[in-house]
């Protein structure tokens, strides 16, 4: 977190709340995967308050202004909640009711991600 990149442009706003998204993005996702694997009673509130979290992140970033840094962070997210869909996949065992319950866990990331680019379309549609 403290490399020379973010050091460099610290500075520069838009690139460091661009850069927010990522560790943000990536702590709301581990938090889900973990309350899910921890065996608890996944309530739907606090699923939804995590992905309100996630898309939270996701719309800072989109917000910042700096798509290149944002573009890296939602690729990295991406690959690493697919990732985490997958293991987790392996976890329950490949039953056509894991991949369905897996696959609504997806579509919930994705959902957030959508209601977030939605809402930064008041900034986007201009440009």
């Amino acid at each position: 977190m403290f490399g020379g990149y973010h050091i460099l442009w610290l500075g520069w706003l838009p690139l460091v709340g661009s850069g927010v998204t990522l560790p943000a993005a990536l702590f709301f996702a581990e938090a889900t995967f973990n309350h899910l694997q921890s065996g608890k009673d996944a309530s739907p509130c606090a699923l939804t308050a995590l992905m309100v979290g996630f898309g939270l992140s996701i719309l800072v970033g989109l917000l910042a202004g700096h798509p290149e840094t944002f573009y890296a962070a939602l690729v990295l997210t991406a690959a690493y909640v697919s990732f985490r869909l997958l293991r987790w996949l392996k976890h329950l065992g490949w039953s056509k009711r894991s991949a369905l319950r897996v696959l609504g866990l997806g579509i919930g990331f994705v959902v957030a991600a959508l209601i977030a680019l939605m809402i930064a379309g008041v900034k986007w549609v201009p440009f």
